[in-house]
């Protein structure tokens, strides 16, 4: 008792300190995980006390009811984890759940006070503009002119990109989310079947693929303001779908390989670093066709017998 007594008011204290200085999202983020795996060990009174916890930190942090009980409901995310997990729902299907129910809390938070979350926007990005502005008039930096440029275009096409970006990053969150629940629940022999690395899209997905890119050819044919927000948001959703499918079959190959971590992370790092990523998008759409994971196992399979063949003479 008095374990969960101080994970309440860790997580309290930590949850209402990011609450006051703004930082809502990070604040709700901290809940759903531990709840989860409270409802998963059917400990479900626990559950619903970090439940009340989540709801006294955003009433606290926040100051409204309102954001009291937005909290809670970013907190019952938790509960939905924790349900798909008990029924052994494979890992693709956990995320897709969470990342639905998530990215319906915040999204709808975002289209209704959708003109004060563009003119925040508006004002954070031309404030980054000024402070590259500022910095490139005293070194002359090429770097961050393009910058300046860059967000400037992002600033003229936020209503088309935004909710697809946010999209992405609601993704990535339940991924991580998921996989640390799934991680420690795994020890205990229960959570969902599959894991990350084995993740794979289904097939019918590249047909969104293909009718976002007709409706993309439509809108340059014939511009319309209304297709151009679906399509594009969309697309961009889209992209982070197949970008983490191609970061999964990254993962996959390095352990089909058995490399070394810090190589692991070199790569991963060294990807990043040279701006590379990107191209884990077309890895991502290509395994439609081709199943990555299919011939990475065939080529890691073929290197250790050539290997034990090496061995034995």
């Amino acid at each position: 008792m008095l374990a969960y007594f101080l994970t309440f008011a860790g997580l309290f204290a930590l949850a209402g300190a990011c609450a006051l200085a703004g930082l809502h999202p990070l604040a709700m983020a901290i809940f759903p995980a531990p709840v989860a795996l409270c409802w998963v060990s059917r400990a479900y009174g626990r559950a619903s006390g970090l439940v009340i916890c989540a709801a006294l930190a955003g009433l606290w942090g926040g100051g409204t009811v309102a954001m009291g009980i937005f909290y809670i409901v970013a907190a019952m995310i938790g509960v939905l984890m924790g349900l798909v997990m008990s029924w052994r729902w494979p890992f693709g299907w956990c995320v897709a759940a969470v990342t639905a129910a998530a990215y319906l809390l915040v999204a709808g938070n975002i289209l209704a006070h959708w003109e004060e979350s563009r003119r925040e926007a508006s004002i954070f990005i031309n404030a980054r503009i000024a402070e590259m502005e500022q910095a490139d008039g005293a070194s002359e930096s090429v770097v961050a002119s393009t910058l300046a440029e860059s967000f400037r275009w992002f600033d003229a096409n936020w209503s088309n990109l935004s909710l697809g970006m946010l999209f992405g990053m609601v993704l990535l969150a339940a991924t991580a989310l998921v996989a640390c629940v799934a991680r420690r629940l795994r020890a205990g022999g229960t959570g969902p079947t599959g894991s990350f690395t084995a993740m794979r899209l289904p097939e019918w997905v590249v047909w969104i693929a293909i009718a976002l890119a007709l409706l993309w050819f439509l809108d340059r044919r014939w511009p319309n303001d209304a297709l151009r927000l679906l399509t594009w948001n969309s697309a961009v959703g889209l992209a982070f779908v197949y970008w983490l499918n191609g970061f999964s079959i990254l993962l996959h190959a390095m352990g089909a390989f058995s490399l070394n971590p810090f190589l692991c992370i070199a790569i991963i790092f060294g990807m990043f670093y040279v701006n590379a990523h990107p191209a884990l998008c077309a890895v991502g759409l290509f395994d439609t066709w081709w199943d990555f994971r299919l011939r990475v196992a065939r080529a890691a399979q073929s290197r250790r017998k050539n290997r034990g063949s090496d061995d034995e003479a």
